[in-house]
C-alpha cells in the first residue's frame, strides 16, 4: 500500500486521511486487511488550507521474503510533488540492487544516491519532467525487513523518526532506532560549514536551520534529506542515509517448535546497551507532524492500549492526540501534516 497524490490536494479538509492505492501481483487479487499482519496507517493533512498534505508513505510486502515500509515528509513549495516521487522511486531502485539481498546497508545508500541523481536530472532538464526539487525536497525513513534472517535495516535522512516499543505487554518502552538529522549536531554542522553552509538559529525561531553562507536561503530545519538541490549543492546538506540493523527480539514461544531464532547477518544489533528486557512489540515509523510534540514514549504509550488486531485504531488515534497537541501550542493557528505507521512482530 502507498499514499497517492491527486491534483485537488490542496482542497482538502484538515485531518482528512491521504487517498492511497494497493498494488497486489500474482493471481491472488484480493484486498487483504493490513490489520490482519497487524500493520496500521494513517496520513492526515494539517491545518493549511492553501496547501495539500506533503507526506506520503509506503508499505511493500514479499510473503516469506522482505517487507519494505517508508515515511516521506515533504516541504518546500514543491515538497508533495518530491515526497510522491521518492515513495515510488526509491523502492524500485533498491530492490534493482545487486548486493539487495547480500549488502543490504550499501544497498541502501546506493538506492538513495541513485534516487538524489534522478532528482537533480529531473529538476535540470525540463524534458526529462515538470519535477523541480531546487528549493524543495523530503525527509526519508526506510525499514527494510528480511525475514529469513529477521533483521530491519533502517536508513533515513531528516527527522521522521522510527521507534521500537520494547518489553512486555505491562510495560513497554520506546526505543528509538535512528536519530534526527538536527543542523546543530557537532558532526552535521562542522559538514556543513564545510560545504558553503551555515547554521543558524534565528530570534523568535524554534529550530536552527541552514542556510547558504551570507545568505538567507534555503533555511532548512534539517541537516539531511533528498531532493533540496540548493542546499545539497551549496549548503552543505547530505542526501546519504544514516544505516543501521537490528534483528527483531522475539518471545521464544513465538518461534515454531524447535526453531531457533536466527542467527544475525554481519552489521545487525541483538542488544542495544540500555535497551529495556522483553521482546520487540512493534515499531512506529511517523513523521515529524507526531514528534513535534509527542516524545517517542508518549507516541508508544497511545499504541501500546490497542491491541494487535486493531492497529489502524491505534495509529489514528496517535494522530488525532497530535494534532490536539499542535492545536494547543500552536494556539490553533497551523498544524503540520500527520503520518503514522505500525509495525507488530
Amino acid at each position: 500500500r502507498s499514499s497517492f497524490n491527486f491534483c485537488d490536494m490542496h482542497r482538502r479538509q484538515s485531518f482528512q486521511g491521504k487517498d492511497f492505492r494497493t498494488v497486489t501481483a500474482g493471481a491472488e487479487k484480493d484486498v487483504l486487511d493490513p490489520s490482519s499482519f497487524g500493520i496500521g496507517f494513517a496520513c492526515k493533512k494539517g491545518l493549511k488550507p492553501v496547501s495539500p498534505n506533503q507526506d506520503s508513505f509506503l508499505i511493500l510486502k514479499v510473503d516469506k521474503l522482505v517487507s519494505l515500509y517508508g515515511v516521506f515528509d515533504g516541504h518546500g513549495r514543491r515538497g508533495h510533488d518530491v515526497s510522491d516521487f521518492v515513495k515510488r522511486n526509491l523502492a524500485k531502485l533498491l530492490v534493482q540492487e545487486e548486493s539487495f539481498m547480500t549488502d543490504p546497508p550499501q544497498a541502501l545508500r546506493n538506492a538513495f544516491y541513485k534516487t538524489q541523481l534522478i532528482l537533480e536530472q529531473e529538476t535540470r532538464d525540463p524534458k526529462e519532467g515538470t519535477l523541480d526539487a531546487s528549493v524543495s525536497g523530503t525527509t526519508t525513513s526506510l525499514v527494510v525487513h528480511y525475514h529469513e534472517t529477521d533483521t530491519l535495516y533502517i536508513a533515513h535522512v531528516g527527522d521522521s523518526r522510527c521507534v521500537m516499543g520494547v518489553g512486555r505487554e505491562s510495560s513497554i518502552i520506546a526505543v528509538d532506532l535512528c536519530n534526527d538529522h538536527k543542523p546543530e549536531l557537532p558532526d552535521e554542522k562542522k559538514r556543513i560549514h564545510a560545504n558553503g553552509g551555515q547554521v543558524r538559529k534565528n530570534p523568535y525561531d524554534v529550530p536552527h536551520r541552514v542556510y547558504v553562507k551570507g545568505e538567507r536561503y534555503p533555511g532548512l530545519a534539517m541537516s539531511r534529506a533528498l531532493g533540496d538541490l540548493v542546499g545539497y549543492l551549496h549548503a552543505g546538506i547530505s542526501a546519504e542515509p544514516s544505516v543501521s540493523a537490528r534483528r527483531v527480539r522475539r518471545c521464544p514461544a513465538d518461534l515454531d517448535a524447535g526453531e531457533n531464532q536466527p542467527a544475525s547477518p554481519p552489521g545487525a544489533v541483538d542488544d542495544v546497551a540500555g535497551d529495556p528486557p522483553g521482546q520487540d512489540r512493534f515499531m512506529l515509523l511517523c513523521s515529524d507532524g507526531v514528534w513535534e510534540f509527542l516524545s517517542s514514549q508518549q507516541a508508544v504509550d497511545i499504541c501500546a492500549a490497542f491491541p494487535k488486531e486493531r492497529s489502524t485504531e491505534a495509529v489514528e488515534t496517535l494522530c488525532k492526540k497530535a494534532w490536539d497537541r499542535w492545536m494547543q501550542e500552536e494556539m490553533g493557528r497551523v498544524v503540520d501534516d500527520i503520518t503514522a505507521v505500525i509495525v507488530w512482530f
